[in-house]
């Protein structure tokens, strides 16, 4: 049977065949799109130490000498790339925790009222003295381990101390003392053993001066 071109032609023609040179027909080509292209594989092994590039076939990075066996090309070895996840999350916390602590730092100092540390003398006169600056006679109750107490107005204790040691001046001694006391009251006691008590406003305290004795 003899094949009808002009049939033939226009049939092929709207199912998408084509005519060669030769004059035979030939089915349809698919679009170049329409086919997936072949992606190149990468042959490099990425260290994950130093991110170096090394050869499909290298065990040991070129640059630093680590381990690269296991590792996909291209690619670090997951559980690397999960640890180095895991440190930079770790290092995260490490920071906030850090600024966390010193914001809560700043808020304890800020609420903290006003201190100060009062440096002052105590100095005895007396005839009877000896040179380890003990009293006596009517001053017995004064020597080193004579205390001293700062008090606010309310009856809140600060600090207590004992004179220490003296300076012996043959007539005198001198004691040097130190107490720390917080901001708050309307005026501040100090007193010592059985020798009454005396009143400082809160600036009258930076330089205190007690005397005893003749």
């Amino acid at each position: 049977m003899v094949e009808d071109d002009t049939f033939m032609s226009d049939f092929k023609q709207e199912d998408n065949w084509w005519q060669g040179v030769d004059g035979k027909w030939y089915p349809p080509v698919s679009p170049l799109s329409e086919h997936p292209q072949t992606v190149q594989q990468s042959t490099t092994l990425v260290c994950n130490a130093c991110q170096a590039q090394n050869s499909s076939t290298s065990t040991f990075c070129i640059n630093c000498g680590q381990s690269i066996s296991g590792l996909v090309p291209g690619n670090p070895l997951p559980s690397q790339q999960n640890a180095g996840t895991a440190k930079k999350r770790k290092v995260s916390i490490l920071i906030g925790l850090v600024v966390l602590v010193g914001v809560g730092f700043a808020i304890i100092q800020s609420s903290k009222p006003e201190s100060k540390t009062i440096t002052g003398t105590y100095t005895l006169f007396s005839d009877n003295l000896t040179s380890s600056c003990q009293g006596s006679g009517g001053y017995s109750d004064i020597g080193p381990s004579t205390v001293l107490v700062v008090t606010g107005k309310d009856g809140t204790e600060y600090d207590r101390t004992r004179l220490g040691t003296g300076t012996y001046l043959y007539d005198s001694c001198m004691y040097t003392f130190k107490l720390k006391v917080e901001k708050g009251q309307d005026y501040y006691i100090i007193s010592s053993d059985n020798r009454g008590e005396l009143e400082y406003s809160w600036e009258e305290l930076d330089d205190i001066s007690l005397s005893l004795g003749n």
